[in-house]
């Protein structure tokens, strides 16, 4: 991306000693030429802040100016409409930062100038907004498939021989809390996450589910003493009969995880709000009846 220029003026002097230090080290022009000073953006890769850099065009030295690097960071427009510099690639482009701060920006569909239209102008940013706005999708990056497992269960009496009045046992482990310790893409303040099961929920498709904190999770261990456990009082059936729950081949045993987790930039937590993962297992009940025989 190439950088912008803004607000030019006529000027018969070298760079301010402040900002030399900031910039590899360029070609003086002659002093005695006259040209135009141009002021420029630059961007600290290490706070994401923006400031102005000063350099002049000389008349012998005309097309030879320093043009300095964005490095890896893009332009960010957040939803509240201001802009930042992020780490992620997008469509904006920026046009020209003014003397106050703010930026005219366009959109093209490679993210360069050139073919871009203009859009507008925006304020700058204030870090907490551009935390709030980008860094949940970060830690998201970092999470993965992490809060995306569902539940894995096995059932004693195992399908299809669940019974009518003998206790039918579920055994099921759950993820080792997930965390995450680095520092802000975006601010370099410290950046700490963390995402867990906070609840097993099984719903055994009949009468009220049942739900684990965390405390039993290491006791669903299913047969014999397992904390996870129902006992059906009526068979499936497909279609009508004695001792029937009429119009079902089988219970829809669903078990869920529910999750929790935040992440704190610096201090204060955030919670992230992660979607209940699930699976179901389908559980014919059959039933045994004796006979006497003789």
């Amino acid at each position: 991306m190439s950088i912008p220029r803004v607000k030019a003026g006529v000027c018969g002097v070298l760079l301010a000693a402040g900002l030399v230090q900031t910039l590899p080290a360029v070609a003086a022009p002659p002093t005695h030429s006259e040209g135009v000073c141009t002021v420029s953006a630059e961007i600290d890769e290490n706070t994401g802040e923006v400031y102005p850099v000063t350099f002049c065009i000389h008349t012998e030295r005309r097309g030879s100016h320093y043009s300095p690097s964005f490095g890896s960071l893009d332009l960010q427009i957040s939803s509240s409409g201001c802009y930042y510099m992020g780490t992620r690639s997008t469509q904006w482009v920026f046009l020209e930062l003014h003397e106050d701060g703010d930026l005219t920006y366009g959109w093209s569909p490679d993210g360069r100038r050139g073919g871009h239209r203009v859009v507008g102008t925006a304020h700058r940013c204030s870090w907490p907004a551009v935390e709030r706005e980008e860094i949940e999708g970060y830690v998201w990056s970092e999470i993965g498939d992490y809060a995306h497992q569902a539940p894995q269960v096995s059932f004693n009496p195992s399908s299809p021989r669940g019974l009518v009045g003998i206790e039918t046992f579920a055994a099921l482990s759950t993820p080792a809390p997930w965390s995450y310790a680095s520092t802000s893409p975006y601010t370099g303040r410290s950046l700490r996450a963390e995402v867990k099961v906070r609840q097993v929920r099984i719903d055994w498709d009949d009468g009220p589910a049942q739900v684990f904190g965390e405390a039993l999770h290491s006791r669903l261990t299913g047969y014999p003493d397992g904390a996870a456990s129902h006992t059906y009082q009526t068979k499936s059936c497909e279609e009508n009969g004695p001792r029937c729950r009429t119009g079902i081949g089988a219970y829809e045993i669903a078990t869920s995880f529910v999750w929790s987790g935040w992440y704190a930039v610096g201090g204060a937590m955030k919670t992230l709000r992660i979607p209940n993962t699930y699976s179901t297992d389908a559980y014919p009940v059959t039933e045994l009846i004796s006979l006497v025989v003789g």
